[in-house]
């Protein structure tokens, strides 16, 4: 419905990320014509828990991921993070959940979605706010905002 409608997609995958993909390329084989043209993603898998060679095969569907505060107590993401172009991710706070460091243990909430943004910039060795303008694009180019 959200192809046919050209709005987004939001996919939470816990656990199931090869099933996932079989699913989603199947998907995108079967509606070629519902898929947007050019480079604007057509889903994003939110609070990205998958491995780097699934984040590829994401992306080569159109896809993009989010990250969450789960990034600044897990350095499993790092590696990721640091060849992941900025404008095939997002950032998020997945509230009330994932609160990031130093106020892990607490409720999330959307303020604390800079410190996401901070994290990034420290494993890509970039400015934060390069991190910000970029994410913040991708939202808007995603949302049609």
């Amino acid at each position: 419905m959200a192809r046919e409608l050209n709005l987004p997609v939001i996919i939470h995958c816990r656990n199931a990320h090869n099933d996932l993909y079989e699913l989603l390329n199947e998907f995108k084989h079967q509606n070629r014509k519902l898929m947007p043209k050019g480079d604007k993603p057509w889903g994003v898998i939110h609070c990205f828990s998958g491995g780097e060679d699934m984040a590829w095969k994401y992306f080569n569907l159109g896809l993009i991921i989010s990250f969450t505060g789960i990034i600044t107590f897990s350095r499993n993401w790092d590696d990721l993070i640091r060849k992941t172009p900025l404008d095939k991710m997002m950032i998020e706070t997945d509230a009330p959940f994932m609160t990031p460091e130093p106020y892990r243990g607490k409720r999330n909430e959307p303020g604390l979605v800079p410190l996401v943004a901070k994290r990034i910039a420290e494993i890509k060795r970039i400015k934060v706010e390069k991190v910000a303008q970029k994410t913040t694009e991708n939202a808007e180019r995603f949302f049609n905002i």
